[in-house]
């Protein structure tokens, strides 16, 4: 530990700063001349306008349409999944009653565990079949 007083401090301090000279520094600082703001009202070219932004949308035309305007057309009903796809569902429905019954506290057996373990997993390998299996070249998977 540091056992010097402030004092020590203080007069070290002061034998630093005592040779040097601290010149073009007056008791009071300069005061400052007010120098006159330019005229931004008015350029030298033309005076300037204030805008009016009425006038302004008046000239410009939309080149997109509102879009509060757009209705878009109704969906098509959905088909009810058949075959593989419907197996693929209720892997996944089984899987989701699984998982809540866990969550809420009921005890299921080991066999329902590891059945809900290879229905996420049939799911999940459905899904991904079911998938196209090619796109256009130009289709970057945007619809707009």
């Amino acid at each position: 530990m540091n056992s010097r007083r402030q004092e020590e401090y203080d007069r070290d301090f002061s034998e630093m700063v005592s040779g040097l000279k601290m010149e073009g520094f007056d008791s009071a600082p300069p005061t400052p001349q007010p120098a006159d703001p330019p005229d931004l009202r008015q350029t030298p070219d033309r005076p300037r306008e204030p805008f009016n932004l009425t006038a302004a949308m008046a000239e410009v035309e939309p080149d997109d349409p509102d879009p509060s305007e757009y209705t878009p057309p109704p969906l098509p009903p959905m088909k009810a999944p058949k075959g593989v796809a419907a197996f693929g569902w209720a892997c996944a429905a089984y899987v989701l009653a699984a998982l809540m019954l866990t969550i809420v506290g009921v005890q299921l057996p080991t066999w329902a565990g590891w059945l809900a373990v290879v229905a996420f997993v049939a799911a999940i390998i459905i899904g991904w079949r079911s998938l196209p299996k090619h796109r256009d070249a130009d289709d970057d998977g945007a619809v707009v």
